[in-house]
């Protein structure tokens, strides 16, 4: 007999399937070897680096680097 779910069950199973989290170790790396381009902005820059990446109280340390520290 077929296990029945409940919707809430569903759809998180689907989400999860169609829409998974990006690999933090993927996401860290381009957070280490990202570099603020040309005429970019620090605000979409900082938002992109740390959308994935699940550094807790490294992050501000981390941007902070690689604000001012170029690669």
């Amino acid at each position: 007999m077929a296990a029945r779910l409940q919707y809430a069950q569903l759809t998180k199973l689907l989400e999860e399937h169609y829409d998974p989290k990006p690999s933090m170790i993927i996401q860290c790396y381009k957070f280490n070897t990202r570099s603020c381009q040309q005429g970019e902005s620090v605000q979409p820059f900082v938002a992109e680096l740390a959308e994935y990446c699940e550094l807790g109280q490294q992050v501000d340390d981390m941007l902070r680097d690689g604000l001012w520290c170029p690669r």
